[in-house]
């Protein structure tokens, strides 16, 4: 800045100096020229009246001789301060010098005649300046009067060391001067730029500070100029960019809606105390139970209200020593307990439940805060805090899934649900690349073993993972709607087999399970019936087996679906009956042909007396709604014979047969089994 004033100083002092010279040197000039040309106007009286037309006044002065005249133009020249006078007489357009005198110079002057003809033409007195032997001399041209009988030109000249040591004079003055200007603005700029520079560099300064994340750097207006009102308005931004910034970091790391840290936060902390020391540490992850329907039915303003609720009873929990509590997304909240292992849960779960004891009241509406808790801990669980919290939510799933109040992180369980991750992702193209097998298990009458039905198991043949059984598929094929698709196959793929076990003369009856979701879609009874016509077998060689649990959950829709498919003709029955919750006047309802008992009853009746009469009642009960009961499992000997003295109809399991290809249960059928000793029904003379 004060370079600039500088520049800006010289500039106006250059200026001012050469002002005053030009003043000056204005001054000399115009003074010389009044000289000259009175000096030439009086030098008009001493030429004869032959070459000059005189006033009555100074006819007594006519010089006569013309060398009395020279020395007259002479002696003039050294009275009047002259270097030279000469006059120049016209004949026509063409100069003629008449008459002149030089004092100290040897050189006769040099006259342009074009500067003597415009001189006379314009009638104005016209001055230069030349040089003469290394001179430098101002002449002044007069001409003669316009009227005159005669036309001339007066030419008269000073001597230049006079004239040059005046302007060299002004010249020294106009540099006198403009030193004198030079300081006063040295010292000007000086007081401007520590004015204007200061208060520029701190804003300089300031913006460096902010560009580095320094929000808090003030400026001290001066006064109410320009200068001022820029540091005001650049405190006013500051401000402006400090509040959105400390906006922008309350967004970043703090819920806007209960105010305590949210995930990221949750989880700097965490790493920067796992990085600060290696003491143990307890993370609690909860979930609160149902609160989809808090927010569905009630409103998402009672939901919020619940949360904060929560949110407060969860931080009343912090006694200020290292604990922290964030929410996550959604319902889900964080605790951390420093200090604490494993060993200390019961007592952090009893510190919980008595925050959460006591329900909510919003609006009039009670409100219960039961949460599903996932447990991790520091080191035994993860090293890092993104793991330690994953592995929180992954035991918090656990819970709700299994309905527990909490559930430790288990590195085995968490390696399962990546098995199942990774097989959904593979049964993309298990379909279409052919993978799925289907294998067959006889079913066999209780009273002579006959086998005229079988159930058709569907067997994934992954081309990495071998043989991979149902169980560990079928699960998470019908959670992610891929049940479908496989459903479609293994019935196409059944009928299929029936055909060609007709075309050999084997007739067979087909179990097929099929999902809960697959009997309450309306196409699925559409898509039996297509693929009956099209492969031309009777709807009795068909059967489908629905599990039990699946039965309950749309009870209207499924019965109007099942009655559609006993109208195709297709055999119906309940698979796994009691193993869940069927409703007895639901189950009188269901237009099924075939109750089937599931293998935790059987299993057991060798050991268990109270199964023999569990399975004693479900074969009564099937037989008055009109049905047939079939027992799977059956693996001994004696379970064959306790049931066929219970009177249940078919039997199953692997007494009789393990699953196997279509072929090899040709084989089978040709061979038989080993029918075991069996007893006559006994269940018309058994005491209830």
């Amino acid at each position: 800045m004060l370079l600039v004033f500088l520049l800006i100083n010289l500039i106006i002092t250059g200026c001012c100096a050469a002002y005053v010279y030009q003043l000056k040197a204005s001054a000399i000039r115009a003074e010389a020229d009044g000289r000259l040309r009175a000096a030439a106007a009086a030098a008009e009286r001493l030429l004869p009246e032959s070459l000059v037309s005189h006033d009555a006044l100074f006819i007594d002065d006519e010089p006569s001789d013309p060398v009395q005249s020279q020395f007259a133009l002479t002696r003039y020249c050294r009275i009047a301060g002259l270097s030279g006078l000469a006059f120049y007489a016209f004949d026509g357009d063409r100069p003629q010098l008449v008459a002149g005198a030089l004092v100290n110079l040897a050189t006769p002057l040099d006259v342009s005649a074009d500067v003597l003809r415009t001189t006379l033409a314009s009638g104005e007195v016209y001055a230069t300046e030349v040089r003469i032997q290394d001179r430098s001399a101002r002449i002044l041209f007069l001409p003669g009067p316009p009227n005159s009988a005669r036309r001339y030109v007066i030419a008269a000249m000073i001597d230049g060391d006079s004239y040059s040591a005046a302007l060299q004079k002004a010249r020294l003055q106009s540099f006198g001067i403009g030193g004198l200007v030079f300081l006063f603005g040295l010292l000007l700029s000086y007081l401007l730029a520590w004015r204007t520079a200061g208060p520029i560099t701190a804003m300089l300064g300031a913006v460096r500070r902010m560009r580095e994340g320094d929000y808090t750097i003030r400026l001290t207006p001066r006064g109410r100029g320009e200068l001022g009102e820029l540091a005001r308005n650049f405190n006013a931004m500051s401000e402006a960019v400090a509040e959105r910034e400390r906006l922008i970091m309350q967004q970043a790391f703090e819920d806007s809606l209960t105010g305590l840290p949210n995930r990221v936060r949750m989880l700097d902390l965490m790493q920067a105390r796992i990085d600060e020391s290696a003491s143990p540490f307890v993370v609690l992850l909860l979930d609160i139970n149902q609160f989809k329907y808090v927010n569905h039915y009630l409103g998402y303003q009672t939901g919020d209200a619940m949360l904060i609720a929560l949110a407060r009873r969860l931080a009343g929990l912090m006694h200020q020593q290292g604990e922290l509590c964030a929410r996550l997304p959604g319902d889900e909240f964080a605790l951390l307990f420093p200090g604490a292992r494993l060993s200390a849960l019961p007592q952090l779960l009893g510190l919980l439940d008595g925050a959460l004891v006591d329900p909510v009241i919003v609006g009039g509406q009670r409100l219960d805060l039961g949460v599903g808790i996932g447990v991790a801990a520091y080191p035994d669980h993860g090293e890092t805090a993104e793991l330690l919290l994953h592995h929180a939510e992954v035991a918090m799933y656990l819970a709700k899934r299994d309905h527990s109040a909490y559930a430790i992180y288990c590195p085995e369980t968490e390696a399962r649900r990546r098995n199942h991750t990774a097989l959904l992702a593979d049964m993309r193209g298990a379909i279409d690349e052919g993978q799925f097998r289907m294998h067959y298990q006889p079913k066999a009458l209780l009273r002579d073993g006959t086998v005229k039905k079988a159930e058709a198991l569907i067997r994934w043949a992954h081309p990495e993972r071998g043989w991979i059984a149902p169980d560990e598929f079928i699960p998470f094929a019908e959670q992610t709607g891929k049940l479908r698709a496989i459903t479609h196959w293994v019935i196409a793929e059944v009928v299929a087999q029936i055909v060609r076990w007709n075309e050999a003369g084997l007739s067979f009856c087909i179990s097929v399970n099929v999902g809960m979701s697959d009997v309450e879609d309306d196409s699925f009874v559409s898509f039996v019936d297509r693929t009956l016509r099209q492969h031309g077998i009777q709807p009795l060689q068909l059967c489908l087996e629905i599990t039990e649990t699946g039965m309950m959950r749309r009870p209207q829709q499924l019965l109007y679906n099942l009655d559609r498919l006993r109208q195709l003709g297709v055999l119906l029955s309940i698979d796994d009956f009691g193993n869940g919750y069927s409703s007895f006047g639901y189950l009188a309802q269901m237009p099924v042909h075939e109750l089937k008992i599931d293998r935790t009853f059987i299993d057991q009746l060798e050991h268990n007396f109270e199964n023999i009469s569990i399975v004693r009642s479900i074969i009564e009960l099937g037989h008055i709604l009109g049905l047939d009961v079939v027992a799977e499992g059956v693996e001994t000997s004696v379970i064959w014979q306790a049931l066929a003295v219970m009177g249940c109809d078919e039997a199953q399991g692997y007494l009789i047969a393990r699953p196997m290809p279509a072929d090899e249960l040709v084989r089978w059928m040709e061979t038989g089994f080993a029918l075991p000793q069996t007893p006559p029904n006994m269940a018309s003379v058994l005491v209830p």
